[in-house]
């Protein structure tokens, strides 16, 4: 009984880590087509453009953004992005991060700098969030590893 409670638990434990879900509950992986009907179901509109599925959200007229990138078969997600107008006055650069803290975690690396934060998370899959020079928080869902991440390669990690 103990065993089978061990085995069970591991499984538990194993999927939880392989099905990393994202803000707006997206997850690597996912049909795109399910991915869509859910942003719907909370209101977000996705047009196709070359590929690229755009939506946005929010009261601005320079509204928040969301970006699917489906895998090459444009069956599955691949990646995605979503751009928090700071302008909405909605969410703030600390909102969001502890939100995006709730669902992964601590983050692996924060450089104040530029305030850009990183998490890595199992199969090669990132998570990327900075301030860009128009007012965005920028969430990159994305491929990306601690061993072969170029971009904090200097800071000495």
């Amino acid at each position: 009984m103990k065993n089978l409670l061990l085995v069970f638990a591991l499984i538990l434990l194993i999927t939880s880590v392989y099905a990393q879900k994202g803000m707006f509950e997206i997850s690597y992986d996912d049909s795109v087509s399910t991915t869509i009907a859910h942003l719907k179901d909370k209101g977000i509109e996705l047009r196709l453009d070359d590929r690229i599925y755009r939506g946005s959200f929010g009261t601005e007229p320079e509204a928040s953004q969301i970006i699917i990138y489906p895998s090459y078969d444009s069956l599955t997600v691949s990646q995605w992005e979503i751009r928090f107008n700071l302008g909405d006055k909605t969410k703030t650069e600390v909102d969001i991060i502890e939100e995006l803290k709730s669902i992964h975690g601590d983050y692996d690396v924060y450089q104040d700098y530029d305030y850009d934060y990183i998490w890595y998370f199992p199969n090669d899959r990132a998570l990327y969030v900075f301030i860009t020079n128009d007012g965005f928080v920028n969430i990159s869902y994305t491929f990306g590893n601690w061993d072969e991440d170029d971009y904090y390669y200097y800071w000495g990690y």
